[in-house]
């Protein structure tokens, strides 16, 4: 969150003056389906309070993912690095934050928790904050796009029509209500493969699309 009038420090400081909207956040996981799932699953899986940022740790970041994307754009390293490493969907930076500014942890080609983050940030905009948000509203437009975008960079020239939610026992991932919810917004725009076991299948196996 970017806050707009106290300074983020005292925000910080202080994890009584902002807290999470414990109802408005089970209303929107029990509207999804997916809220006795995360409440026996992942109970802590939402912080009590949000963390604030300043604008200029907020300019820190972008310039700091600016420079990186100017590197991996490069023509050397883009030889030696596949297309969907550098654009592929949830390509993100990790930055920890201090009073001496952010720091770049790691980069992420695929990291997790973007459904559940939209799910929290939209049950919490009534809560009057003093900051802005920095994401856009709607989040699920942006990651459908985000699944296109890669189809196209797979060289893919008809529309994409079907996709298959894929990993090793999937319903037993700490992460399973992500993939309930990546699901129901995939039915939203196209036709999906449930969450699919990869124990079974095995090399030419073909998708019944």
């Amino acid at each position: 969150m970017l806050t707009r009038d106290l300074p983020a420090e005292v925000l910080n400081a202080d994890s009584l003056t902002v807290l999470l909207n414990h109802r408005a956040l089970q209303d929107s996981l029990q509207a999804e389906g997916v809220r006795s799932l995360v409440e026996q699953r992942c109970p802590y899986l939402f912080a009590e309070a949000p963390v604030f940022i300043t604008n200029n740790q907020l300019q820190q970041m972008r310039c700091i993912i600016d420079a990186a994307e100017r590197i991996v754009n490069l023509d050397k390293w883009s030889d030696e690095l596949p297309v969907s490493a550098t654009l592929g969907v949830f390509y993100g930076y990790d930055f920890h934050l201090n009073a001496q500014g952010a720091h770049l942890i790691e980069i992420n080609t695929n990291a997790g928790g973007g459904f559940l983050n939209a799910l929290l940030q939209h049950s919490q905009l009534q809560n009057g904050w003093p900051c802005v948000a920095i994401a856009p509203e709607n989040l699920q437009q942006v990651f459908l796009e985000m699944f296109r975008n890669e189809w196209r960079l797979a060289n893919k020239t008809a529309p994409l029509k079907c996709v298959a939610i894929v990993d090793s026992q999937p319903e037993d991932q700490y992460l399973y209500p992500e993939f309930l919810l990546a699901q129901q917004m995939f039915e939203r725009a196209m036709r999906v493969m449930q969450s699919l076991d990869l124990g079974p299948l095995r090399p030419g196996f073909r998708w019944p699309c």
